[in-house]
């Protein structure tokens, strides 16, 4: 179960931030067309967060998927 830490703008686009206390990770998605989360809220591996999109610096529809923690 992840916990939501960010849901908004940033230079890559419309991206969702979920952080993960068990495995002290946090993961963030960008380039989102759509945000279906929002700051605060409990996911899980079935939980839609967003669709892919261009937004931010793309040419075209991708996905970026950026991992922190250690």
């Amino acid at each position: 179960e992840g916990i939501i830490t960010y849901a908004g703008l940033i230079s890559g686009g419309k991206a969702v931030k979920i952080k993960y206390p068990r495995i002290n990770k946090e993961f963030m998605h960008l380039h989102l067309d759509k945000i279906l989360v929002k700051k605060g809220q409990k996911v899980n591996k079935n939980t839609a967060i967003g669709t892919t999109g261009m937004t931010g610096i793309a040419t075209g529809n991708r996905y970026l998927f950026n991992a922190y923690g250690r």
